[in-house]
């Protein structure tokens, strides 16, 4: 799996700097939130499972 996260993140690498060189200032910062986000899930799953667990337990209210 990190393997495929390594991959990922050379694939965003290289289109981020793509948008960069267009200036195409919107869509490289949805890239990088949305990097953000599949890093975390790649990289750290546990921490994330744990994160999302405990946030729908506050919106559900069985917190």
């Amino acid at each position: 799996m990190i393997v495929v996260g390594n991959l990922f993140a050379a694939f965003l690498a290289i289109r981020a700097v793509g948008y960069f060189i267009k200036d195409e200032w919107g869509k490289m910062i949805t890239l990088a939130v949305g990097a953000v986000f599949v890093g975390a899930i790649i990289w750290a799953p546990d921490a994330v499972q744990g994160f999302l667990t405990g946030v729908w337990g506050k919106v559900s209210g069985t917190a």
